[in-house]
């Protein structure tokens, strides 16, 4: 190590004072992480001098005026703590982090040592994270499942989850900075309550309408529901409905108090936006769902310099008014400013509202639109953790090559991280990641706790730890993360889907059956949940129901595989001589899954072991999917498991 210094800004060390801060190895000592909050604010405040026993003792750990450290020893059993708890963070959990917090002994103003460079410290983008600069091509992509492992997709993209919204007059406005009204009234009379004897607080944010004139920017809006959605859900003691839910009642017109129903919300926030010159009003009210009661309404004026503060302005007085309706003291984790640069935040805005439609062609151009968010603001931490998360969805549907987009998905989520410790999402990726590219089963499950500690709102962390859950057959584990997921994001159909496929993994052909069809009911074209259903039909020996559903999911090598024909080697080996040359790396999978069908082992293992070389994802799948059941007593099936940390 360097002698200790000053650290390089007072981001970087409060960057690291979070990351340690949120440790796993802080997570039950919330005094001695509230203690080196104050000895490094107030070092950073350039107050260090001033920092001793009694100011420590009043200050951070809650002692009253009249603490007398000669007759206490508090302070300095807490400092012995903290100085045990630093070197554990950093010898373990924190040892890669490029920035040393120490506290020497018998003193109380800590140190920073620099272990790397101040450049690998974020404050220049990776370029090797980002993609060309130049725009990809513009095409109509069909649309995939949502980032989960496309274990039974084999390649073919599914219908995009949820009922297609009729395009509406509903128009955007490109907003850029924020400055709140005066205007903000409380419109209620009455003392309404939100929440329902022994119902959990819990909101849905609905889209908000955009009524500018123009349709060119629907991002916009969307966005701003989206900042809203996430910032609330940093709220402790809110469940708040996730987006893919909030979403499906885009333009509808069905009453607040039946959405809240349908949702299990206690309480809805709407709004609107409109342009007026170079300003944007947001009008945003706060429902009660019990009864419809307005309980809150506030108008936003918006200039382009300050759209991030009128998200965290709008965000605060809901969950103030919620406080003060129910007595209810629900705290919020205070919201990094984002990013200073309105067109900086404009491409975040639009490439998410990209990675939302889950077409292969609009992930590919959000992974662009990040890169240019992050050329102009290299500290965008959301912007990192979104490029994370497209590079997760393009590993799992097979839309890159086998081991290329992992990779870029971990360390996208690790700048993140490093440049926002409070962030619970990028976890999430680097989790799934871990587990599917390299089998890191406990490294995967350290990921997702402290995804989902950090950001217990988030359904998908619930929905991707889930899979992992299932690929080691924990079966009733996964289903409890998978009903947590749905509390969180009810209407969600992939939620839905995860629940049905858990069930068929499991043998459990009734219950898998019952939710693949509750799933048919909600939406008939959603076309693999027809495959799954001719899925279970041929594994609980009921070929002609089988055949029925295969034949609604268009799917003919299904139902090939499923014919009990003497020729039906001939025809498979005749399909199989056409398959692009290219799938032999995008579904080596399903490949072997053709040969287990024909009987060859021996080809079977081939494709299985070409699989486990290039990392190809689908395979994690093998331990618990019945149509490698035929393998499992062979000697090479147990190497495999082994070699994967699955056994």
């Amino acid at each position: 190590m360097t002698r200790p210094q000053l650290p390089p800004s007072d981001d970087v060390a409060r960057a690291c004072l979070e990351r340690v801060a949120v440790s796993r190895v802080f997570a039950g000592s919330p005094k001695l992480a509230a203690f080196l909050r104050f000895v490094v604010e107030e070092t950073l405040a350039g107050r260090g001098n001033s920092v001793k026993e009694y100011s420590v003792g009043v200050g951070a750990l809650g002692k009253p005026t009249g603490f007398d450290p000669a007759n206490d020893s508090t302070v300095r059993v807490a400092a012995r703590q903290l100085r045990f708890k630093l070197s554990e963070y950093f010898a373990e959990e924190g040892r890669d982090d490029a920035l040393v917090i120490e506290l020497p002994k018998g003193a109380y103003v800590p140190q920073f040592t620099l272990r790397k460079s101040s450049s690998q410290l974020g404050s220049a983008s990776d370029e090797s994270l980002l993609p060309e600069a130049a725009e990809p091509k513009s095409a109509a992509g069909t649309a995939i499942v949502p980032a989960r492992a496309s274990w039974t997709r084999f390649l073919k993209p599914a219908l995009i989850l949820g009922t297609a919204v009729a395009a509406t007059a509903l128009v955007t406005a490109k907003l850029a900075g924020s400055k709140q009204n005066a205007a903000e009234t409380s419109v209620t009379t009455q003392a309404s309550s939100i929440a329902s004897a022994g119902k959990p607080l819990s909101i849905v944010v609905l889209p908000f309408l955009n009524l500018s004139g123009t349709d060119s920017e629907e991002y916009v809006s969307d966005g701003i529901t989206e900042e809203i959605t996430a910032m609330l859900a940093r709220s402790s003691d809110l469940r708040v409905v996730a987006r893919t839910s909030a979403f499906r009642y885009k333009a509808t017109t069905k009453d607040v108090r039946t959405i809240a129903s349908e949702v299990s919300a206690n309480a809805v926030l709407e709004g609107s936006v409109r342009k007026s010159n170079d300003k944007y009003r947001v009008t945003a009210q706060l429902i009660s769902a019990t009864d419809g009661v307005h309980l809150w309404a506030s108008t936003f004026d918006i200039d382009k310099t300050d759209l991030f503060k009128a998200y965290d302005d709008i965000a605060h007085s809901v969950t103030s008014e919620i406080n003060r309706q129910l007595h209810a003291n629900i705290t919020r984790v205070p919201t990094r400013l984002a990013t200073r640069d309105p067109q900086a935040h404009a491409l975040f805005l639009e490439a998410r509202f990209n990675w939302n439609k889950r077409t292969p062609d609009a992930i590919k151009r959000s992974v662009t639109l990040y890169g240019q968010a992050l050329r102009r603001d290299s500290a965008y931490a959301l912007a990192y953790a979104g490029l994370a998360d497209a590079y997760a969805t393009m590993a799992v549907n097979s839309i890159t090559k086998a081991g290329e987009s992992p990779p870029k998905a971990i360390a996208a989520a690790e700048r993140a991280i490093q440049l926002d410790p409070t962030l619970g999402e990028p976890h999430a990726a680097i989790g799934l990641m871990r587990a599917f590219q390299y089998y890191d089963w406990t490294g995967a499950d350290a990921e997702f706790a402290q995804a989902i500690r950090l950001s217990p709102n988030y359904s998908t962390a619930h929905a991707w730890y889930s899979i992992t859950l299932l690929a080691r057959g924990r079966f009733d584990e996964a289903m409890r993360e998978l009903e947590l997921a749905q509390q969180l994001d009810p209407l969600s159909l992939a939620h839905a889907y995860g629940v049905a496929e858990n069930r068929f993994y499991a043998r459990q052909w009734d219950q898998a059956e019952a939710k693949a069809k509750r799933i048919l009911e909600l939406d008939s074209t959603f076309l693999e949940a027809y495959k799954l259903l001719g899925k279970i039909y041929a594994f609980s020996n009921r070929p002609v129901q089988a055949r029925a559903a295969f034949l609604k999911a268009k799917d003919t090598l299904m139902l090939v595989q499923l014919d009990t024909a003497a020729n039906k080697h001939v025809v498979l080996r005749t399909l199989m001589k056409t398959f692009p040359a290219e799938w032999a790396d995008q579904a080596p999978v399903w490949m072997a899954s053709l040969e287990v069908t024909l009987g060859d082992m021996d080809a079977a293992f081939k494709w299985i072991n070409h699989a486990h070389q290039i990392r190809q994802l689908d395979l994690v799948s093998i331990k618990v999917d019945p149509v490698f059941d035929g393998i499992r007593r062979d000697a090479r099936y147990t190497a495999l498991l082994r070699t994967m940390k699955l056994n």
